[in-house]
């Protein structure tokens, strides 16, 4: 409910871009989960069925490992 909120204040071209972020970055975040709690959290493996809370929490999560992922990548190519 609370993306629902946010939606209404943001134009169509924001919220577009904001839900393909979410998108994008939630599958990273969902496995970092998935190995973290080896295998037994998220539960669920659609996003539209996952609470919207969870669902930025895995986002969340997963654009902190791509830009982890791209720091170390960076100071390993050094």
């Amino acid at each position: 409910m609370h993306i629902e909120r946010q939606a209404r204040k943001l134009s169509p071209p924001t919220f577009a871009s904001l839900a393909a972020a979410l998108d994008l970055f939630f599958w990273p975040g969902w496995l970092v989960v998935k190995m973290i709690t080896f295998g037994r959290y998220p539960r669920s493996i659609h996003p539209a069925k996952a609470d919207w809370l969870d669902y930025e929490l895995l986002s969340f999560i997963g654009v902190v490992a791509v830009i982890g992922a791209l720091v170390l990548a960076a100071y390993l190519w050094r």
